[in-house]
């Protein structure tokens, strides 16, 4: 095979990939599509056309085992605030996987001992790049709590509620905690009570300075104590 020919392919492939990955929904959309009640087989007549990625998703949902998978699949994909559906992500890396194995027998003239490999050799890459990437986002969010907390209880102090105060602090901060604490007060606004819209949150970010700031709201929502004190001790224990 010709250089050109081979430049041909490889731009053919990513061509296809992009377009089978590419959704016309914006990401608040698909966001929302995690929490929109799915359609029952026998009403899916009344829903419009059924693209690939709810097929899949309707056949997962179907095994046990797959389900699992793919239920913890999409709490690392909402870790990660990567607005794709599993099914998405899955498709995204097989077209991947496709590509590369396609690449690498064409410039090695043909299969070789190692093409083999890549097939779990993209996957756990794939995986380890959104592990990867959590737990970057993670350590941001980090950084940012500290200040937030003191912020916060600046607020509390001046008389604003919980939730005045909060959405003040969301405000002056930057991403990705600013995003964290917009849903949080969204959730909230939709009618959502704050300590199941604070539990939310945690299961999204999975950290241990996080879960103590939750812990120390909804001790102050069942027992009246005082949220300044509280939040200005969890403060202090994360400046020592």
């Amino acid at each position: 095979m010709s250089n050109e020919q081979f430049l041909i392919l490889s731009v053919a492939l990513i061509a296809v990939a992009w377009a089978l990955t590419r959704r016309r929904e914006s990401p608040i959309l698909k966001r929302l599509e995690r929490y929109i009640v799915k359609i029952k087989p026998g009403d899916r007549s009344k829903a419009g056309k059924v693209n690939i990625y709810t097929a899949l998703d309707s056949k997962m949902e179907r095994v046990p085992i797959f389900k699992t998978l793919f239920n913890s699949i999409e709490r690392l994909l909402v870790m990660a605030n990567i607005p794709v559906k599993t099914s998405e992500f899955l498709i995204g890396v097989l077209i991947l996987t496709v590509t590369l194995l396609a690449v690498q027998v064409m410039a090695g003239g043909g299969v070789h001992y190692s093409s083999p490999l890549v097939v779990p050799g993209t996957l756990i890459l794939s995986f380890l790049s959104l592990k990867f990437y959590i737990q970057l986002r993670i350590g941001r969010i980090r950084k940012q709590l500290k200040l937030a907390i003191s912020m916060l209880a600046s607020n509390l102090k001046a008389g604003h509620s919980f939730i005045q105060g909060l959405r003040q602090v969301t405000i002056d901060l930057d991403q990705p905690l600013k995003g964290e604490f917009e849903l949080l007060l969204n959730e909230n606004r939709l009618g959502i009570p704050l300590d199941v819209a604070l539990t939310n949150m945690l299961r999204r970010v999975p950290c241990k300075e996080l879960q103590t700031m939750v812990r120390g709201v909804i001790l102050q929502q069942q027992t009246g104590s005082n949220l300044v004190f509280i939040l200005n001790t969890i403060y202090q224990t994360l400046q020592d």
